[in-house]
């Protein structure tokens, strides 16, 4: 699976705004930076990786794994493996746009933003 060459730029004065409504948790950042991402893609939801996420949110590793297999394992995350010879393959994530609560959600998150703008 090619990598998401797509340069996501994220200003380092970004507030969360999740993180006043659901709490300050790793769980919401991963959720809100990969729905900034889905608001800034052209047609599918960009696929990213736990490296990545763990840059733009500057929070550990192991926080965004546990933050990623728990979103998984509630059907909120795809998570699709790099296919590579390598022991531990890079984990691939995205937002399952075929989940109502995630809809939701990511509605939510888009009127929020747009109020933030205005």
């Amino acid at each position: 699976m090619p990598r998401n060459k797509k340069n996501i730029s994220i200003s380092k004065k970004y507030k969360y705004l999740f993180t006043d409504v659901f709490g300050d948790t790793p769980r919401v950042k991963v959720i809100e930076l990969l729905f900034y991402m889905l608001m800034n893609s052209e047609n599918e939801p960009p696929k990213t990786y736990i490296s990545q996420i763990s840059r733009f949110t500057k929070l550990s590793k192991s926080s965004v794994k546990y933050a990623i297999d728990d979103l998984i394992k509630n059907k909120i995350l795809i998570e699709v493996k790099e296919k590579t010879h390598a022991k531990y393959p890079k984990r691939f994530v995205y937002i399952d746009r075929n989940n109502q609560i995630t809809n939701e959600l990511y509605l939510l998150y888009k009127k929020i933003y747009n109020s933030f703008l205005i």
